[in-house]
C-alpha cells in the first residue's frame, strides 16, 4: 500500500513546473537559486513517503542557500576575474597609446625647432643678401655719372635731292636727322653745335663725297676753320669715303659746325654723311 501511495505520489504533477516557467527569463544565478527552493518544498509535500524508501533525508534551507552563494561567489569571482583581465589589457593599450602620444610630441618638437632654426638661418641669409645688395646699389649710385653734366650728339643728312647736299663755299651744312643729342646742345635747323660748358670736346664727321668730285669740308668754330677733311673722288674708280677727328678746348657759347670751306664741288651723299661730339 505504501508504494503505491509513493507511486502516485511520484506521479503527481508538481507545482514547481509553473514556477519554472515564471522564472525562466531570470538570470542564471537567481533561477538557480529559486529551483532549488521549489525543489526544496516539493520533497517536503511528499508526506515523508519519500523518505521511508529512498531512506536519504532532503536538505535544509541552510544548506540549499550555502550551495547557492557558493555557486554565486564562484561565478562573481569568475566575473571578477574577468574584469580584471579586461582591465589589464585596457591597462596595457592605455599605456602603449601614452607612449605613442609622448612619442608623436617629441618628434613634433624636433621638428618645430628645426624649422625655427632653417628660419632663422633663412633670415640670416636674407637679411646678408639685403645688405649686399644695398652696399652694390650704394658702390653704383656713387659712381654713376649724373647725366645732366653728359653732353653728347650724333646726327646725319637725311633729306636732300637726289640724296645729295650741296654748298656753296663757306656755307654750313646741315646734318638734321638728329639720332642722338644729350644736353640738347645740338641744333637741326641750323647745323651747329652751342657749347654748353667750359672744357675739352671731341668731335668727328664722316662725309661721303659724290661720284668723280671733290668735296673739303671743316670743323669750324665761331666762324675760323679748325680742321679740314678733304675727298678727292675724280681720279677713283668708284666713291671713297673721308673721315676726321679733332679735339678741341672750348669756352661756354662757342659754336661748332661742319661748313664747305673752300669752292669746289662741295657736295656729299645724305644718308652717309654723319656729324657727332661730345664732351670729355
Amino acid at each position: 500500500m505504501q508504494n503505491i501511495l509513493i507511486y502516485k505520489e511520484k506521479q503527481r504533477p508538481m507545482k514547481s513546473q509553473t514556477r519554472h516557467i515564471v522564472v525562466s527569463n531570470m538570470s542564471s544565478l537567481k533561477a538557480l537559486t529559486v529551483m532549488s527552493l521549489m525543489v526544496f518544498v516539493s520533497c517536503n509535500n511528499g508526506q515523508n513517503n519519500n523518505r521511508t524508501v529512498t531512506g536519504v533525508s532532503p536538505p535544509s534551507i541552510q544548506q540549499l542557500l550555502l550551495n547557492q552563494e557558493t555557486l554565486i561567489r564562484i561565478e562573481l569571482e569568475k566575473k571578477l576575474r574577468s574584469v580584471e583581465e579586461d582591465m589589464a589589457v585596457l591597462k596595457k593599450d592605455n599605456e602603449d597609446i601614452r607612449k605613442e602620444i609622448a612619442e608623436t610630441i617629441r618628434i613634433g618638437a624636433k621638428e618645430i625647432a628645426d624649422l625655427k632654426l632653417s628660419v632663422s638661418e633663412n633670415t640670416a641669409s636674407m637679411n646678408s643678401i639685403n645688405e649686399l645688395v644695398d652696399t652694390k646699389f650704394a658702390s653704383l649710385m656713387a659712381n654713376q655719372t649724373d647725366n645732366s653734366n653728359q653732353i653728347a650728339f650724333e646726327a646725319q643728312i637725311s633729306s636732300a635731292p637726289g640724296m645729295e647736299f650741296t654748298g656753296s663755299s663757306g656755307s654750313v651744312i646741315r646734318f638734321d636727322r638728329v639720332n642722338l643729342n644729350v644736353g640738347n646742345a645740338y641744333d637741326s635747323t641750323t647745323g651747329k653745335f652751342t657749347v654748353p660748358t667750359d672744357g675739352l670736346y671731341f668731335f668727328g664727321w664722316h662725309i661721303l663725297p659724290s661720284y668723280q668730285t671733290i668735296t673739303t669740308t671743316s670743323l669750324t668754330v665761331n666762324r675760323v676753320p679748325k680742321s679740314l677733311n678733304h675727298c678727292d673722288t675724280k681720279r677713283s674708280l668708284g666713291q671713297q669715303p673721308c673721315s676726321k677727328m679733332s679735339v678741341i678746348r672750348l669756352a661756354m657759347g662757342d659754336q661748332v659746325w661742319i661748313s664747305y670751306p673752300s669752292r669746289g664741288d662741295n657736295k656729299s651723299k645724305a644718308p652717309y654723311s654723319i656729324f657727332c661730339g661730345f664732351k670729355i
